[in-house]
């Protein structure tokens, strides 16, 4: 069986789990199985199963996926680059600041003894926020350089995240990309 290849990717919290759990549902109302990995999280990511229908990897900063990751973006048949607009990466960012203080680790466990809503981690999380709100455009334009170097725009599909309410984001151009997507793994080329 050939697994048809999805890499979701973008600056960091700019919507990319939320998207990739978006196409894993929407997917699995088409084709069994599914396999939805983060390169941050999931030890065994770079390894594709055998019996995947459709492969998701979620990796941050796109043009440093090969360097850091091994992961070649040949490899992939489509690229989903999630860009949001700054006002709402700006809700994005405040949101995951919240979440930080909330939890009391900031990033993916960097807080070596996390303690919810610790006033002395504001400064912190302040400062992590605004890196990223200064960096994100700089970042994106590294992203779209290299996939264009690269020859892989015809590959990449940029979708605009909205926030519809607190807890759901939506994807600008999403069911377009969603029935190409599906077309293309109908073909005969992803047949098993």
């Amino acid at each position: 069986m050939n697994t048809y290849k999805i890499l979701v990717t973008g600056v960091s919290i700019s919507g990319k789990s939320n998207l990739a759990r978006m196409l894993e549902i929407d997917f699995s109302e088409h084709f069994l199985p599914i396999t939805n990995k983060d390169v941050d999280w999931d030890k065994d990511a770079l390894i594709v199963p055998q019996d995947s229908r459709i492969y998701i990897l979620q990796t941050p900063k796109g043009c440093k996926t090969e360097a850091e990751h091994g992961i070649l973006l040949t490899c992939f048949d489509k690229i989903l680059y999630s860009d949001p607009d700054m006002e709402t990466y700006t809700e994005l960012l405040a949101s995951r600041g919240c979440a930080w203080f909330k939890e009391g680790v900031v990033e993916k466990g960097l807080d070596i003894d996390p303690e919810p809503s610790s006033l002395d981690k504001l400064s912190g999380i302040f400062g992590r926020i605004l890196g990223y709100a200064l960096k994100k455009e700089k970042l994106r334009s590294e992203d779209m350089a290299y996939f264009k170097r690269a020859n892989l725009m015809g590959r990449v599909v940029v979708l605009k995240p909205a926030i519809e309410n607190k807890n759901y984001l939506s994807f600008e151009g999403y069911p377009t990309m969603l029935e190409q997507i599906v077309e293309e793994v109908r073909s005969k080329q992803y047949d098993p």
